[in-house]
């Protein structure tokens, strides 16, 4: 059991709900939450308060020991960090969600492997020999005019991650194809999405990401990459290839 833990500044106590309405609903998984009040912090300014999951982080390893952790700034947040045990980082098992998507295993900057969900699924063993793709996020049963049982929208919590996947794969296809996709997308586009992705299975923001130093292009790509299915597809193709290259001779 491992996870992350974080320190308020200017706090003696802190409650789960105001964890979670403060910006810490996406790490606090439980129904409660381990916090300590300490007299002095990372930010060497003064006393607040430390917390993290009680799923993830004992009781006994809820305070300040400079020593045993690592500690980075929580971005955009003034006097907030984010820590770890040295001795205990978190791993991938630790901070995998209770309710996880199918996806691809792929490798991180860490060296270790992490499940990157699948939004936009390949099938690619149709009886006519193409391709064809799916929504892979648990989508509402719902009924139609006619009264016959149909799927309906993707569940609300998986909305935005099923919008941006979709016009991802407009614009990844459009470069695999070598043509100029209708939207360019920056940088930090890119990075949002994928982090977007890795988040709905793990507990990961942004904060905990460059703590554990996840990504780098290879990486990040792998989980976009994933979210659209590729492997599958790849797949497909070189089969194609290879079949194409046995029929020519």
């Amino acid at each position: 059991m491992a996870g992350f833990v974080y320190y308020l500044p200017d706090q003696e106590t802190l409650t789960l709900e105001a964890a979670r309405t403060g910006g810490f609903a996406y790490a606090l998984e439980g129904p409660e939450i381990h916090a300590r009040g300490v007299a002095r912090g990372p930010d060497k300014s003064g006393a607040g308060v430390i917390f993290g999951d009680p799923e993830r982080v004992e009781q006994g390893r809820i305070g300040f020991w400079p020593d045993r952790q690592r500690w980075r700034k929580y971005p955009g947040r003034a006097g907030v960090y984010v820590g770890l045990d040295r001795e205990r980082p978190p791993k991938p098992q630790d901070l995998a969600r209770r309710d996880q998507l199918s996806g691809h295993l792929v490798e991180l900057a860490d060296g270790q492997k992490w499940l990157a969900p699948i939004a936009r699924g390949q099938v690619a063993d149709q009886a006519d020999d193409s391709p064809a793709w799916y929504c892979a996020l648990p989508a509402e049963i719902t009924v139609d005019d006619d009264g016959l049982w149909t799927a309906g929208d993707v569940l609300p919590r998986y909305a935005e991650l099923w919008r941006r996947a979709l016009a991802f794969w407009d614009y990844w296809s459009a470069e695999i194809r070598g043509e100029q996709a209708d939207t360019d997308w920056t940088e930090a586009q890119l990075s949002d999405l994928a982090l977007l992705a890795l988040g709905t299975n793990y507990v990961i923001g942004k904060a905990e990401l460059r703590l554990l130093g996840l990504f780098d292009p290879a990486a990040r790509m792998r989980v976009l990459s994933a979210l659209v299915d590729w492997p599958t597809l790849r797949t497909w193709l070189k089969k194609k290839r290879q079949a194409a290259s046995s029929d020519a001779t």
